[in-house]
């Protein structure tokens, strides 16, 4: 199970979100908690910050308490900056914007428990990358890999996956770019901008 600490000032929201991820079989909240509540005693591997809503000033950081490998996942509407500051702080592994869906979110929380990073961009495009592209940073990284002809086993070991992870990978890109097959979607998404 993955234990989950939801962080943040609006309680209806913050309420909603902590139901909702319960209700997954391999999630357990643990706890939800104000912007200036103490991470300290709580024994959760993941903490999904509500960034929109935390005291002014108070930055990603603060929501890693003093438990070194809990993961930090922001959700924010503003996701140029967020995502700017966030991906280069080690404690926050995941970042997800307002407007994306559940299994985005849910993807996050499950992907960094795992130790990844996930960026998770706006359904609506976000600056860098090309209008529509439905890919995570992940995916792309995982996609220009087996464009350039690596084997699945060759991206796990390259990216410290397991080859299923890289299989499952190459399964939502191929989904997500509506084509039947690796090839097809290395070509779909070269064509469109997306890599």
């Amino acid at each position: 199970m993955i234990r989950v600490l939801v962080v943040g000032n609006a309680v209806l929201f913050r309420s909603a979100l902590a139901t909702t991820l319960a209700n997954e079989h391999d999630l357990d909240v643990v706890g939800e908690l104000d912007g200036a509540g103490d991470l300290g005693a709580t024994t959760a591997d993941v903490a999904v910050v509500d960034m929109d809503s935390v005291p002014a000033g108070v930055g990603p950081a603060a929501y890693q308490g003093r438990t070194p490998r809990r993961a930090v996942v922001v959700i924010s509407t503003e996701q140029a900056p967020i995502h700017g500051r966030c991906v280069r702080a080690h404690h926050v592994r995941g970042v997800v914007a307002k407007d994306s869906g559940l299994e985005q979110l849910l993807r996050a929380v499950r992907g960094v428990a795992a130790g990844e990073r996930v960026v998770e961009r706006a359904q609506s495009g976000s600056a860098g990358l090309a209008a529509g592209n439905p890919l995570t940073e992940r995916e792309i990284e995982v996609l220009r890999r087996a464009a350039d002809g690596q084997s699945s086993a060759r991206i796990a070991d390259d990216l410290g996956l397991t080859i299923g992870t890289v299989r499952n990978y190459i399964s939502t890109i191929i989904r997500k770019a509506g084509v039947r097959n690796r090839l097809e979607a290395v070509r779909t998404a070269g064509r469109a901008g997306w890599l």
